[in-house]
């Protein structure tokens, strides 16, 4: 209602009342002669009005729908059923966990901070997604954004960040199911070259150098399990190469991973493909926390995959359904499989893992670590039976700069690594988001170390290792309901580091 619309209103109820007598004649005289005293605002609307933490959930939701065909044939039209308002939308966001996840970032990363961090959290068996959170709020003010780094560019998002050795994962479910045990062995050199691979499209990717570890100091003989532990780039390169690249590739296809977050230059309405390439294994392709949050949760699912789902129902504004989505879930892997990728990813966050200082959560946990090179991206993902969650920390200014040597929210890190910058995160997200669930444990396979001199496979080295063996890892064990963690060690002044 307009002001000119407004003031002879105000006067007729004015006169009314002094025709009743609720007021005299002369102050109705009084009123009418005088102002509103209003002042006029636009109504705020969308997403920006969303409560704290779940905005960039709303926008996500709106690019589903308005990208959805289910609710009209073409963008404009859902566009207009969008603007019309109305629509009744339950989706799959968990208080709790939003909360949890909004809490931790915020409190890790503030919002004037070169770098931000970014979690989202997935229900295994189900790919419901419970929670989106960064440190940089949604808005178009100082300290703000209305990019949604969760997700990819179709989505409102970003282009994803490369996923280091959080990618390491995925190759050890593809060499699994290949019938590689966990028990195969290598002798791995600090630096190596990547061995010649084939493609998916039969194309041959010559030997080059380039492999290396991020210490001198890690080299030796490794099985998977160890060699998952301390997160070795010389074992999980040949080891893709035995399993096989078109195998890798494959995998990471069934687990939702087929295209990266960024636009494809050559068709701007898709996605850009996975990048074949003999580095796939070091994380250099660039994802979402959704992505690998969706990939960890079927390793927690006994190897079943489920694309991520944010809404459960759409009604319009006279209650008729538009639409119900279910979960679209496939088994992408054995369940044996999934089970000793649990395995492998629980040595990572036991003792003498890359991931142990984060703690003990509370729940049987597994995941790992990614630092990509230079810094300038960290990641932790992990999961219980229950949640499976992607932390990412990253510079998302252009240029792009190192992490190391960063103050992150209120703590300085002179060097980062996925462990200490974006584990604590992670941890934080998880142990809020999980209160009051039951302590269920993970599907494990049973690990016995091997004899090194019946397993060691010396044909398979990239090349002759110097002095040394795998670290005192090798004799821990990480089984199936394993008790909480003893408190963790004091870490080594410089931990060998993941990169792509």
């Amino acid at each position: 209602m307009t002001s000119r619309e407004t003031v002879p209103r105000r006067n007729q109820v004015l006169a009314a009342m002094a025709g009743y007598g609720t007021i005299t004649r002369a102050q109705a005289a009084a009123y009418q002669a005088s102002g509103l005293g209003l002042r006029a605002s636009a109504p705020r609307e969308g997403c920006i009005t969303a409560r704290r933490g779940e905005a960039f959930f709303c926008d996500y939701v709106e690019h589903l729908i308005l990208r959805d065909p289910r609710f009209g044939p073409t963008v404009a039209a859902r566009q207009a059923l969008w603007n019309r308002g109305g629509l009744q939308i339950r989706t799959t966001l968990d208080p709790r966990s939003e909360q949890a996840a909004d809490v931790s970032v915020g409190g890790h990363a503030y919002p004037g901070d070169r770098a931000a961090a970014a979690v989202t959290l997935v229900q295994p068996g189900t790919g419901r997604i419970l929670a989106m959170a960064q440190s940089r709020p949604y808005g178009n003010g100082s300290g703000q954004t209305d990019l949604n780094y969760n997700t990819d560019r179709l989505m409102g998002g970003g282009s994803g960040f490369p996923t280091g050795s959080t990618f390491k994962a995925v190759t050890a479910a593809a060499a699994l199911e290949q019938g590689i045990p966990m028990s195969y062995t290598l002798d791995a050199p600090y630096q190596a070259d990547y061995p010649q691979m084939t493609d998916c499209t039969g194309a041959v990717h010559p030997q080059t150098p380039g492999d290396r570890n991020d210490s001198p100091d890690l080299q030796g003989e490794f099985n998977m399990k160890t060699a998952m532990a301390m997160s070795v780039n010389t074992y999980f390169v040949p080891l893709e190469a035995k399993a096989g690249l078109c195998n890798v590739v494959r995998m990471a296809q069934k687990l939702g991973l087929g295209y990266q977050a960024a636009l494809d230059p050559g068709h701007p309405d898709r996605l850009y493909p996975l990048q074949q390439v003999q580095s796939l294994t070091l994380g250099v392709n660039s994802y979402t926390p959704l992505q690998i949050a969706g990939v960890y949760a079927a390793f927690a699912a006994d190897g079943l995959y489920c694309q991520p789902m944010a809404i459960t129902s759409v009604a319009d504004s006279a209650g008729r359904v538009l639409s119900t989505p279910r979960p679209q879930c496939s088994q992408v892997m054995s369940p044996t499989t999934a089970e000793s990728v649990n395995t492998l990813l629980a040595s990572v966050v036991a003792d003498g893992g890359t991931a142990s200082s984060i703690g003990d959560i509370g729940w049987q946990d597994a995941g790992k670590t990614g630092t990509t090179n230079n810094s300038l991206q960290v990641w932790f993902t992990g999961y219980t039976r229950q949640i499976a969650a992607s932390t990412v920390v990253s510079d998302t200014t252009a240029p792009l700069g190192s992490l190391d040597g960063v103050t992150l929210g209120p703590t300085y890190f002179p060097v980062a690594y996925g462990y200490s910058m974006a584990g604590p995160i992670w941890a934080q997200a998880m142990t809020g988001a999980m209160a009051g669930l039951p302590r269920e444990p993970l599907d494990q396979t049973p690990f016995t170390d091997p004899d090194p001199a019946q397993s060691a496979d010396p044909s398979a080295s990239p090349s002759p290792s110097a002095s040394g063996s795998t670290t005192g890892y090798a004799r821990h064990r990480a089984g199936p309901g394993r008790a909480p963690r003893a408190p963790r060690p004091a870490r080594p002044a410089r931990r060998p580091r993941t990169t792509a």
